[in-house]
Order: structure tokens, then sequence, then C-alpha cells
């Protein structure tokens, strides 16, 4: 998936999200020092556990975000060079389903706090592939 996140304001982000009872995510974040990587889990959302950021890099505005699935456990990774290269983020994790299906994959855009709007993010394409 290639994004680019036009941030107006510090805390704006673009995530790409594995979801049921438990989440994990990559994302794209304005910081005040310019743009970062962060690779975000959060175990049993339902019940309100807070998110942890598990790890993190330098950003750049535009990316590529990967989910790799592999036997119910997912994998990120991003690129800086439209694709040349992925550099993986983050521990592996496992899948859980959700209350009503399985495990899902989605696109989030976030902004932190109440503000005025400003910030957007452009995703350029969206591929998934079945490699079974």
């Amino acid at each position: 998936m290639a994004v680019q996140l036009e941030a107006a304001a510090v805390g704006d982000a673009v995530a790409l999200v594995a979801m049921g009872l438990d989440y994990s995510l990559v994302r794209l974040v304005r910081s005040p020092s310019g743009w970062r990587v962060e690779y975000v889990i959060c175990r049993n959302a339902a019940e309100g556990t807070p998110e942890t950021i598990a790890a993190s890099a330098e950003g750049a505005e535009e990316l590529q975000l990967r989910l790799s699935v592999d036997s119910g456990v997912a994998r990120f990774s991003y690129s800086t060079d439209r694709g040349q290269k992925f550099h993986p983020i983050g521990d592996q994790a496992t899948l859980r389903e959700g209350r009503w299906m399985g495990a899902k994959f989605g696109l989030v855009v976030t902004r932190r706090g109440a503000g005025r709007p400003g910030g957007y993010a452009d995703v350029d394409w969206v591929h998934v592939d079945s490699r079974q």
C-alpha cells in the first residue's frame, strides 16, 4: 500500500492495521521533528487496554506499508524508496478472531486531540495477494 500523509498537526497518522480481539499496526505519524514509522500493538482492545508503541524508526512523508500474513501470524514492514527495499518493523503478531468474524485488515487515519481539520492521507494503491 502506498501512502502519503499531508499532516497539518503533530500526531496526524495513517496506518495499516490487522485487527481482531487484539490489533497491531504500522503507521506513518507526523512528529515534532518530522516523520516517524511506528509499530503499535494492543492486546485485548475491547477491554480498553492501551496501545503500546513497540518499535519506531525515522520515516518519510511518503511510504509503502506492507502486511504479510502466514498461518495466522502477521508481520509488518515499510519502504521509503517506493518498494525497492522493505524494512521489517516490530515483532510478529499472532492474529486473533474478532467478535463476529475472523481477523481482518484495514486502513486508519487518525488525529490526536481536538483541533481544526486540515490533514489528509493520500492512498495511491492497495494490493491484496493470496499466495496459496
